[in-house]
């Protein structure tokens, strides 16, 4: 999915030298991540014990399916049904988190996952979690043992800056480097459902339109329902003559009170044949073959909806 949009990866420039220094940045953007947030959770471990580091990487959990759920954001883009759109949501929603949380791999601030804002929250509060938690370190040890045979907190402190300060030059280099358009989409508020209505409304392309509402959550594209509907009533014709790629790949995924209704009887008779052939092939050889419409009979029928 969302292949057709740059957000992901647009940020890194076609110029060569440019590159080479995003990449550097962003590998020790993930190495830095990765010791910060790993320190952290070992300080914390060894101050109040594993369950304290695993409760509190819980209570971490517990905010962000909060925060995404009173921004109308916890459903995954993923186009399921029933209770998988709510399991898909919570497994999505952690495995994000955790990739985040030790790695910063960029490609998840886009809106279908955690999105810029809880991406930075993220990347800022696992700096603050190894700060607390070399403090806290530092408090127990110093009160229980004075004899300094742990760890002083001068030595914790200095390699925690030191990660610190290296994270924070890695991503000016980033930011110094990176394609300048795509600098805004570190930090969008965008959630997945505004994003997919301002990608279909500000898209002149159908590929980008039909990839956006007709391979995504269906409750994304509520809002401009109408509109599409108007889109693809008014374009119906033109793309059963042309079969493009993207139309072939979408057509049994449209709506059928979205098409005209002259081609509905049509077409729910070429959806039925789709299912049948599919499931008859995969019973026989265990694999699924994909339906081939009738290219002269969409041709006929593409005359019909001109007239």
């Amino acid at each position: 999915m969302h292949g057709h949009n740059l957000i992901e990866e647009g940020y890194v420039p076609g110029k060569a030298k440019d590159r080479m220094h995003v990449f550097i940045a962003l590998c020790s953007i993930s190495f830095f991540a990765c010791g910060t947030r790993c320190m952290g959770i070992i300080l914390l471990t060894l101050t109040f014990g594993g369950k304290v580091a695993f409760f509190e990487y819980l209570a971490e959990i517990a905010m962000l399916l909060l925060f995404k759920i009173a921004r109308k954001d916890f459903k995954y883009w993923v186009p399921v049904t029933g209770v998988m759109v709510y399991f898909g949501g919570v497994v999505a929603r952690i495995l994000c988190k955790v990739i985040v949380d030790f790695t910063t791999c960029l490609h998840y601030r886009h809106p279908f996952e955690l999105g810029s804002l809880i991406f930075a929250l993220s990347v800022v509060w696992a700096q603050a979690v190894c700060f607390i938690s070399a403090k806290l370190y530092s408090d127990k040890f110093e009160e229980e043992n004075g004899d300094g045979s742990h760890v002083p907190v001068s030595l914790l402190l200095l390699t925690i800056i030191i990660f610190s300060l290296s994270s924070f030059l890695s991503f000016a280099l980033l930011f110094a480097k990176c394609t300048p358009g795509y600098k805004r989409t570190f930090f969008m508020t965008t959630t997945s459902g505004e994003y997919v209505c301002q990608l279909f409304k500000n898209s002149d392309d159908d590929a980008v339109k039909a990839d956006t509402v007709f391979d995504t959550h269906e409750s994304f594209h509520i809002p401009i329902k109408d509109d599409v509907r108007l889109w693809v009533q008014a374009n119906y014709a033109r793309w059963l003559r042309e079969q493009k790629p993207w139309f072939v790949r979408f057509r049994s995924k449209i709506p059928l009170h979205y098409i005209p209704r002259e081609a509905t009887t049509v077409e729910n008779r070429h959806r039925l044949k789709r299912r049948n052939s599919i499931s008859v092939v995969h019973d026989i050889m265990g694999v699924e073959r994909e339906y081939t419409y009738e290219t002269s009979e969409d041709i006929v029928l593409a005359k019909k909806l001109d007239e």
